[in-house]
């Protein structure tokens, strides 16, 4: 009867096992096969548009690239993220990501030029409000430009099962607002 024990308890952590990777396997609640586009205003450097693209390459892996060009600043991102469903909390997706970005700016017509280049993490949720309203808010660092903490927030609005408006904040040290549109592929 002493020998089943040890036994037992293979079998239960086994079991406790599969069971945390079946957790750890929870569909998405959202689509990260995306491209987005649209107009940013930033606090230091003016207005212009953004460029973003996500496509998932493995199970809750994605990859990520941006690039925004305004009146005085050009930025430049690649990285990757990871994306998972929270299963206590009903259509919300955990976020995180991280990669290099560079940042370019060009003020007084030349004559403030300055770049750096740096690492970006962030940690945060998407959540749909509504079946058609998802909202998301990110914490953010950036390395570059001697470092900063910042807060993305927004929403989107889907227009039909391929199509979102888009609308968000960036609170950082360059405050940006920004309109656009996302395309599901």
């Amino acid at each position: 009867m002493h020998k089943a024990l040890p036994l037992l308890l293979l079998a239960s952590t086994i079991s406790a096992q599969a069971a945390a990777l079946e957790l750890q396997a929870q569909p998405n609640t959202f689509d990260y096969d995306y491209f987005d586009a649209g107009f940013i205003d930033y606090d230091a450097g003016g207005s212009g548009i953004y460029l973003r693209g996500s496509i998932d390459t493995y199970p809750n892996v994605n990859l990520l690239a941006g690039f925004a060009a305004a009146d005085d600043y050009i930025e430049f991102s690649l990285g990757a993220g990871y994306h998972q469903a929270i299963p206590t909390l009903t259509n919300t997706d955990m976020v995180f990501s991280a990669g290099v970005e560079r940042g370019e700016f060009d003020v007084g017509g030349g004559s403030i030029d300055d770049s750096d280049t740096g690492v970006f993490l962030s940690a945060g949720l998407r959540a749909s409000a509504t079946p058609t309203l998802e909202l998301y808010a990110n914490l953010n660092y950036h390395s570059f430009y001697s470092g900063d903490l910042g807060l993305d927030l927004g929403l989107r609005l889907q227009i039909n099962d391929k199509l979102d408006l888009t609308a968000g904040g960036q609170l950082s040290d360059n405050d940006a607002i920004a309109v656009g549109v996302r395309y599901y592929y």
